[in-house]
């Protein structure tokens, strides 16, 4: 260690440094963006804040620096480089080469800076682009030693491996999906029908969920909404009510219930770490390395597709790793034949129990478990007699799960399946090319099926395992996703692929170590893109909650990624320009991804155009979806901000309108008085005769910021006989102890506007007060809150803040912005409040 530090040249450490420095300049402003930008029309309607007024006086500087850092970094490797080879250690020159991709990152802060003149697909993208390339360039020069030297022949320590992944795996989604279903709710979608079950199993020892639904949501709600409703099957044997969702994960979960949530998910975690276990031991066993293999399952295992349904209650993580287990025992019943006869029969013999859908999945692998047996080195007899107990097992399993079937269900199915299957055959291209399909969340997927086919190329001696791996993955895709439920409802896109994803993957980690480097960054930065959404998915979660479902329609309503690539449409018969741009990139993806694979050693430009190409195609096809729809409210909840320097509103009309706020009269609270319907709208009104005088309107706060405001009163008022006045009219702050304006209402008839000035010098809750004096009839119909622009013939169409709270800001803004934003695009005249100007006096008052 000392004769390498003391040969480490002046140059080097500079030139570390400085990578290191363009690493931390880019994450720093990555997680504390420079400017918060909305676009909120096609019209141009923009949405500026600037958290510290700093970033934009020296914006110009800072880019200067961006595009700088770079050029001191190739600089600096040139003079170092360009020294005789020998002068250095060789550790301390592949250090440096691991780190040189670093010093790109800075390039990807020059949009950050420029978000409010790029359009935000540009921007959100530009920033995603240069960020994973330089993170994957990174990766592929730090694990490339690895997976050159590795030795695949070796077990030494395979076994603690794999234990230390199973528990790491488990207790990352034991914890993890605790949090989740603490932020995101215990159950979204389907997930209700299993856990009813493991209920009804832990308290009451049967599947039969009458009494269940009765007790948890009540006979007059049952007979409203109807048993379809619970997805009770119509064929159920009566008086039973049985869901037409298999048992199967219910009966795993059924122990723990009465541990609740943790319990739970002590289940699904340990299912989950089980399945990527299994996918590193089957990668072992047919030849890859630790290295490739640990690569490939942090690849799935990071992904937000496998981790968010490792989180839920659905049975699809279940099946993948049945059927990952099932795969293991194919390939090594040769070294160890009975345990992998229990394990094959144990997993093959379970899956129809866990889903109705893994049948054939079943099937494949009881068919392949044989040939395989009968392909091994051991003798005939041997072959005909373990293979026979294992057809008896698998056969057993089979007779037990249809005479349960026929027990509960009028012809042994909970749904006639002759109805679902192959009655859309498109589903099963929109599984993977849509908006609710598989590619738009696991790029990788391109890779996996380029891997596939080289796999089976290069490696003669795997062909027939390979090729059954991949007839597998198709019996999936076109018997679970050839009807209009491809989707699987409310859940991630690609549902139905789970438990057969991750048969792709033993491929990636043989062809990963024959790759070149291209190849190699290419996987990392397809796999990236995926862990990426899991880390943002987990970072707004608080603020998406239930939006988890669809993480690019959710996340593109977030700070930094509005315009988040999405390149997908809904797939649709006829197919529109949309859907054809979106199958081109599909398609383009898969092939250009295998010609890399193919041809990168042979020519790294093709390799690279390929490459280019996809991006290019997904480009354009993302651009004819057209700007996403932003949910800007909740764009403002998740600026993690608690005060901002600048905001501003860039309003591409002439003039803008003022800024006005309705409130909610039918919400005040009262001490006096009464609600009452009149004219399809809800009006308070004091009586004399009915009602002691009092507060009959108060308790409504509404969040305004420095200028001249007015507030409309829109009351109804019956003097009485006497010349007594009948109601006070306040604006008030800090909860009503001061006033800022105040009228008196004299006797008067009929329904009149009162019009309050107020003058506004900080961002304050104002709360509109009306005092019934006890006096005739006082009847409140409207208040509205009215800003008064400058007087002027051209006011600013800027609406500009100041060292504005943040919580003001989500307060006021969305009220203005729902206006501007309707106003663009319908271009609908809008009325503004009307000055109090216009009323006539009040001769009434006092």
């Amino acid at each position: 260690m000392r004769p390498f530090l003391q040969n480490i040249s002046p140059l080097a450490v500079l030139n570390g440094a400085l990578w290191l420095f363009s690493a931390f300049f880019f994450f720093f402003f990555l997680l504390n963006p420079p400017i918060y930008t909305l676009h909120l029309s096609q019209e141009g309607v923009l949405l500026e804040i600037w958290p510290n007024l700093d970033f934009k006086t020296y914006r110009w500087v800072i880019i200067a620096t961006a595009l700088l850092l770079p050029v001191c970094s190739a600089v600096l490797h040139y003079l170092r480089t360009s020294r005789a080879e020998h002068e250095h250690p060789s550790g301390q020159e592949r250090l440096l080469s691991v780190l040189s991709p670093l010093g790109l990152l800075p390039l990807g802060v020059i949009p950050l800076f420029l978000a409010d003149m790029l359009d935000p697909f540009i921007r959100t993208n530009l920033t995603l682009l240069i960020g994973l390339g330089a993170i994957a360039l990174f990766l592929t020069r730090l694990i490339t030693p690895w997976l050159n030297a590795q030795r695949s022949n070796t077990r030494r320590g395979l076994g603690l491996r794999a234990v230390l992944l199973l528990v790491g795996s488990t207790t990352f989604y034991i914890f993890a999906g605790i949090y989740f279903s603490g932020i995101a709710g215990e159950h979204v979608g389907d997930e209700g029908h299993y856990i009813i079950q493991a209920q009804s199993l832990y308290e009451d020892r049967n599947l039969d969920l009458r009494n269940n639904i009765f007790d948890i949501f009540g006979s007059e709600f049952v007979e409203e909404r109807g048993l379809g409703f619970f997805h009770i099957a119509p064929n159920s044997k009566e008086p039973h009510w049985y869901s037409w969702h298999p048992y199967g994960l219910s009966l795993l979960i059924a122990p723990f219930w009465e541990w609740g949530t943790t319990g739970r998910h002590l289940v699904l975690g340990l299912i989950s770490g089980l399945g990527l276990t299994g996918l590193y031991l089957v990668c072992r066993r047919i030849g890859a390395g630790n290295p490739s293999s640990l690569l490939v399952v942090l690849s799935l295992g990071t992904s937000v597709f496998w981790a968010v349904y490792s989180f839920r209650a659905l049975p699809e993580v279940l099946g993948g790793t049945l059927l990952i287990w099932t795969f293991w025992a194919i390939i090594a019943q040769k070294d160890r034949p009975w345990t992998t006869l229990l394990i094959a029969a144990l997993c093959c013999g379970f899956m129809p129990f866990a889903q109705t859908r893994f049948i054939p999945m079943s099937l494949m692998g009881i068919g392949l478990y044989g040939l395989f047996g009968l392909l091994g080195d051991e003798t005939l007899r041997r072959k005909i007699s373990r293979l026979s107990i294992f057809s008896l097992l698998c056969a057993l399993a089979y007779g037990l799960y249809l005479a349960l079937q026929t027990s509960m269900f009028t012809g042994a199915s909970s749904y006639p399946i002759s109805d679902v299957l192959f009655s859309y055959p498109m589903g099963a291209w929109a599984t993977l090319a849509s908006e609710r399909g598989l590619v738009q969340l696991f790029p990788v997927l391109f890779w996996l099926f380029g891997a596939m086919l080289a796999w089976f190329v290069m490696d003669p001696k795997h062909r027939l395992l390979c090729l059954g791996l991949a007839l597998t993955f198709l019996a999936c895709l076109l018997t679970s996703n050839t009807y209009h439920g491809y989707t699987g409802g409310s859940s991630l896109p690609g549902r139905y692929l789970v438990a057969v994803v991750p048969l792709l993957f033993p491929a990636a980690a043989i062809v990963l170590e024959r790759s070149g480097s291209f190849g190699r960054f290419w996987f990392l930065f397809l796999s990236l893109f995926s862990t990426l959404l899991l880390a943002a998915t987990f970072f707004h979660l608080p603020d998406i909650g239930r939006g988890f479902i669809l993480p690019l329609h959710s996340l593109t309503s977030m700070p930094l990624l509005h315009g988040l690539f999405f390149p997908h449409a809904t797939i649709t018969l006829p197919m529109t320009p949309e859907a054809i741009w979106t199958t081109v990139y599909v398609i383009v993806g898969f092939f250009a991804t295998t010609s890399i694979l193919f041809l990168e050693k042979r020519s790294r430009a093709i390799a690279i155009g390929s490459a280019v190409l996809i991006l290019t195609i997904g480009v354009f096809s993302a651009q004819e979806r057209g700007r996403p729809w932003v949910n800007y409210p909740l764009f403002l909840h998740a600026i993690p901000q608690e005060q901002v320097d600048f905001v501003t509103v860039r309003e591409p009309l002439e003039h803008r309108l003022p800024w006005h706020l309705p409130v909610n009269v039918a919400n005040l609270h009262a001490f006096t008085g009464q609600r009452e319907a009149r004219e399809d709208m809800v009006h308070r009104v004091a009586r004399s005769n009915d009602h002691a005088a009092g507060m009959m309107g108060f308790g409504h706060y509404q969040q305004v910021f420095p200028g001249e405001f007015f507030v409309e009163f829109v009351l109804d008022a019956q003097g009485a006989p006497t010349r007594e006045p009948l109601a006070t009219l306040d604006i008030t702050t800090d909860e009503g102890r001061k006033t800022l304006a105040r009228e008196v209402v004299g006797p008067t008839n009929g329904p009149r506007v009162f019009a309050l000035d107020v003058h506004v010098n900080d961002y304050l809750l104002l709360e509109p007060r009306v005092e019934f004096h006890g006096f005739g009839e006082v009847r409140l119909s409207e208040i509205v809150i009215c800003e008064r622009l400058p007087h002027g013939p051209d006011p600013t169409p800027n609406l500009t803040f100041k060292n504005a709270p943040m919580e003001a800001i989500r307060q006021i803004l969305p009220a203005y912005l729902f206006r501007i934003d309707l106003a663009s695009i319908s271009h609908s005249p809008r009325i503004p409040c009307i000055p109090p100007e216009h009323f006539a006096p009040d001769t009434g008052g006092s």
